[in-house]
């Protein structure tokens, strides 16, 4: 007779469990490409950015199989926060070669300085980041109704929208985050992130690894759709 394994129990829940995590991972990646595409303008940077993701990903694997451990959710957890780090770091380097290259360097030399020259610069990129960083808190906040609490070290802001939550656009009501980002996208032409998606109703993420300009024109159009609602 054939002979077959079947999961059940935990282990049939846990193996689920485990599946509809690379589902989340593989749409989480997704859409931060998507995200730093409209940051950057471009889908190439993204692309270059996005190559950390499998060799954090290896480096990762071989630490576990190197102390003999297995792929469970405190090692995803690890490799997800590791990858994290990795990105970060990606884009403070290809934002700098963006500027190198402003300057009138070509490709290559900027990508090379970048990487290995004068590191100077990220005292320089720290003091622009928050710049940035306090720009948007201070244009969000300036918003009725809108919370936004001082980032500590990422390169977004999380706004709480809640007061506009009930309120409607054109007779469509805004139920949650999922809406009003539509509606952000939709009309304000500004790409944001649903907090509901991350189990924080009501919160929206911006971005601001961008120019101030480009910050002040974003939040400008988000505050003239929120005077809209009713």
């Amino acid at each position: 007779p054939d002979a077959r394994i079947e999961w059940k129990g935990k282990s049939e829940e846990l193996k689920e469990t485990s599946n509809e995590l690379f589902i989340i991972f593989a749409l989480a990646l997704i859409t931060a490409f998507l995200v730093m595409s409209a940051n950057f303008n471009s889908f190439i940077h993204p692309a270059v950015i996005m190559l950390t993701v499998p060799l954090s990903v290896f480096g990762g694997i071989i630490f576990i199989l190197l102390f003999n451990s297995s792929i469970n959710i405190f090692s995803q957890i690890a490799l997800v926060i590791l990858i994290g780090i990795s990105t970060k770091n990606s884009i403070l380097i290809v934002d700098w070669a963006n500027q190198l290259r402003r300057t009138g360097k070509n490709i290559q030399a900027a990508a090379l300085e970048a990487l290995v020259g004068n590191h100077d610069h990220v005292s320089f990129m720290i003091k622009k980041f928050k710049e940035r960083r306090d720009l948007i808190v201070s244009l969000l906040n300036n918003i009725k109704g809108v919370n936004c609490e001082l980032p500590g070290g990422a390169f977004y802001a999380f706004p709480n929208f809640e007061y506009y939550l009930g309120k409607s656009f054109n007779g469509k009501e805004i139920k949650n985050s999922f809406d009003l980002s539509d509606l952000f996208l939709d009309i304000a032409k500004v790409v944001t992130v649903p907090g509901d998606g991350f189990g924080a109703p009501a919160h929206i993420r911006f971005s601001y690894p961008i120019g101030k300009k480009l910050i002040n024109d974003g939040i400008n159009r988000v505050k003239n759709i929120l005077d809209q609602l009713n």
